[in-house]
């Protein structure tokens, strides 16, 4: 998936620049030369490597799953039979995070409860090929349980996983501001967002627009803020808008956009798809993929991990429904689920690819084809995942 600077949009997303019989050699967790095998082997450099047979195999870059919230309050599981039986499968009162009893909890967590949870979700994501994680924020959405979520979300980073963390304070509004979302945003900018950057506690900051959220002046605002403070950042829509400010790198819920597939186009922000929200949640909207990429778009691809909207870690399952209902390619699916989603969060210079100077992470797949991966809907088709030359899957438990 070679390609220029920038996040692949339109036609691009189908131009994979496959390799047959291809090879790549990786020095200190990087990679330093990839091509076809016989060019390769005949590097001095490749002489003493460590040789892992491949044939027969695809060799991708590994998954970057772009929106998810690994720390985050559990689903209820005390009515769980009676809702199935209803048609209710998922948790009605927990379609947002955050929702107050989410933050009740979140809140009563200790650091060493959510580095827990933390782990234990991790083992999930890694297990079905995922090497870069957006992690965000936000259930808490008080100073002392924002601030713990980052620090252990900081403390899981690169174990084995790379982790970019998000700072989410702005994706709801706290009980104490119940009324007052504008003095609440005011608070953020001025007291949370410095002392975020100050720690170097995450990467980018995530706000929310529409239902239950903020407005676009006010979101507009938070987000020029958090870019003078060095983050990249993300918008999240639960309304319909006309646009969301140019500046933010990714905008997910994207469903709410109008006209958004002639303004995505002549933008620099990458459109995020979370298809596996609807398939769990129902409802008959689809996310418009097809009209976003035809019209000149950047798209990427999120499991939209969280225990009450998509309680999935599996980027295959979230290609799968790429393709099986929003009218995607496999290449597109592909390109929308590497490549694309590290340019979402702002770290495509590193990961998404498997070029000369990017991070070695790469998945050898149980199959021959990329194509099987959203052909075999539900089936783990990962044999073997590498972060930074270092293999993660197979990989002891206890590690």
């Amino acid at each position: 998936m070679r390609g220029s600077g920038g996040a692949r949009r339109g036609a691009e997303m189908r131009a994979l620049g496959i390799i047959p019989d291809g090879a790549l050699l990786i020095v200190d967790g990087v990679i330093q030369e990839v091509g076809p095998s016989r060019r390769v082997e005949m590097l001095a450099a490749a002489r003493d490597a460590e040789e892992i047979d491949a044939s027969g195999k695809a060799v991708m870059p590994g998954f970057v799953d772009c929106q998810t919230h690994l720390l985050a309050p559990p689903a209820a599981l005390d009515d769980f039979e009676t809702r199935c039986l209803k048609g209710r499968f998922p948790d009605p009162t927990g379609n947002l995070i955050p929702n107050s009893e989410g933050t009740r909890v979140m809140r009563g967590y200790s650091a060493q409860r959510l580095e827990m949870e933390g782990k234990r979700q991790l083992r999930n994501v890694w297990r079905h090929g995922t090497t870069t994680l957006g992690s965000t924020s936000g259930a808490g959405l008080d100073e002392a349980s924002e601030l713990r979520a980052l620090r252990v979300l900081d403390g899981l980073n690169e174990r084995p996983l790379h982790i970019v963390r998000s700072f989410g304070g702005a994706l709801g509004v706290s009980p104490e501001f119940a009324g007052r979302s504008g003095e609440y945003l005011a608070w953020l900018r001025a007291e949370m967002l410095p002392e975020v950057a100050r720690r170097r506690l995450a990467h980018r900051v995530d706000v929310a627009i529409g239902d239950g959220a903020f407005e676009l002046e006010g979101a507009a605002e938070y987000i020029g803020a958090a870019l003078a403070l060095g983050f990249v950042t993300g918008v999240r829509l639960r309304s319909a808008v006309d646009w969301v400010p140019e500046e933010a790198m990714s905008v997910s819920g994207v469903g709410y956009l109008q006209r958004c597939a002639e303004r995505m186009a002549g933008s620099g922000t990458v459109a995020v798809l979370t298809p596996g929200v609807r398939f769990y949640r129902g409802g008959d909207a689809l996310e418009p993929a097809r009209e976003l990429i035809d019209g000149g778009a950047a798209v990427a691809l999120s499991t939209g991990f969280n225990p009450h909207e998509s309680p999935t870690p599996s980027m295959p399952m979230a290609m799968s429904l790429a393709c099986a209902q929003l009218r995607m390619t496999p290449a597109e699916a592909l390109v929308a689920a590497t490549i694309n989603g590290a340019h979402a969060l702002g770290v495509g210079s590193q990961a998404g690819s498997l070029e000369i100077g990017k991070w070695g992470d790469l998945l050898v797949l149980n199959a021959s084809d990329y194509r099987e991966i959203p052909l075999q809907f539900g089936v783990n088709l990962l044999m073997m995942a590498l972060r930074r030359g270092q293999m993660i899957y197979p990989r002891l438990e206890a590690a």
